[in-house]
């Protein structure tokens, strides 16, 4: 009979049909086994490094799938933003290529006004000039006659208050004094011409002064013979 320790049974060898002898060798075998238990479970991988292995390779294939999104999303992003850029690219040049054509044709429109108003002073400036100054000389002309009742001529001109266009001055805003030249060329033709460049008429206004001064000669002889016929009259009474 044996009492094992810390228990208050006994327990005899004969009930199990164990002699004290074989019970050694069972105990010893049962160590061995225990001893190989534990040897296999020192060296077998731990749960919770199974749990903290398996996490990191989800948490390493998630990673990888967001990797693999973002990829594909900056590359959709990046060609959308490539072809919006090229667009804009190609829309602002054809709006500058409009505007530098707007803004040639407006200067070419410019300097055609320019041009054609200039050709036209210079035409009225030569004609003048050259009625007043630089063709008076008595040997430069012939076949010169006197003017005679220049009234009618004087009463059809129709003088007139204008301004001129802004494409043909650089003062639109300055008034002037003149004739139509349409008019004028009915009355006096002679002086009356067509700019070359232009096309336009233009008239010598030089030509005027000949007639004004006869004009005014004529109303003074009627004057004075107006004046003249009243003294008589009042001596004859």
């Amino acid at each position: 009979m044996k009492r094992y320790a810390g228990s208050k049974f006994t327990v005899k060898d004969q009930e199990y049909g164990v002699s004290t002898g074989n019970y050694g060798a069972a105990a010893g075998a049962t160590g061995d086994i225990g001893a190989a238990f534990n040897a296999m479970r020192s060296n077998a991988t731990e749960f919770g490094e199974l749990g903290k292995a398996n996490l990191s390779t989800r948490a390493a294939e998630q990673a990888a799938a967001w990797a693999a999104e973002a990829g594909v999303a900056a590359a959709g992003i990046g060609a959308v933003s490539n072809v919006y850029g090229a667009k804009l690219q190609s829309d602002a040049a054809i709006k500058s290529a409009q505007i530098q054509a707007e803004a040639s044709k407006d200067a070419a429109d410019a300097k055609a006004g320019a041009s054609k108003s200039a050709g036209i002073m210079s035409a009225i400036g030569s004609i003048a000039g050259a009625g007043i100054g630089l063709l008076s000389d008595e040997r430069t002309k012939h076949s010169v006659e006197e003017l005679e009742s220049v009234a009618m001529m004087l009463r059809n001109l129709r003088p007139v208050s204008f301004f001129y266009k802004q494409e043909y001055t650089s003062d639109p805003w300055r008034k002037h004094y003149g004739f139509i030249a349409q008019e004028y060329q009915e009355i006096m033709p002679e002086a009356t011409k067509e700019d070359t460049s232009s096309g336009l008429l233009t008239i010598d206004t030089s030509e005027l002064i000949a007639l004004l001064v006869k004009g005014y000669q004529e109303l003074d002889s009627r004057i004075t013979k107006c004046e003249v016929r009243q003294v008589l009259e009042g001596v004859i009474k």
